[in-house]
């Protein structure tokens, strides 16, 4: 896994441009997260809290390209079920399109 900054829904801007570090967010407040590699493909899961719950999201970037965000797929009791069912549909999205 590599560390980026993550592309969150709320994003004011997102800029995606060469390097390691491409992927970046610039809003209020950025959250430091772990982008999975899937398939040649890098996958985050996000958690947004809403009240006392989460919702999830999923992004899919490759070669430094945004390629599909999911809008709001549900809400979680807890930020690892949000960010889990993110990266899940994610992998599903991989798969129906490679």
């Amino acid at each position: 896994m590599r560390s980026f900054v993550c592309p969150l829904l709320r994003a004011s801007s997102l800029s995606i441009g060469d390097g390691e570090d491409a992927c970046q967010l610039t809003s209020g407040g950025s959250s430091q997260i772990d982008a999975e590699v899937y398939k040649s493909y890098s996958i985050w899961g996000h958690a947004i809290r809403q009240g006392h719950e989460f919702a999830a999201s999923g992004t899919i970037t490759q070669n430094n390209k945004l390629i599909e965000t999911s809008g709001v797929l549900g809400s979680f009791e807890s930020e690892d079920e949000a960010q889990l069912a993110g990266l899940g549909w994610c992998r599903a999205w991989v798969d129906d399109h490679s």
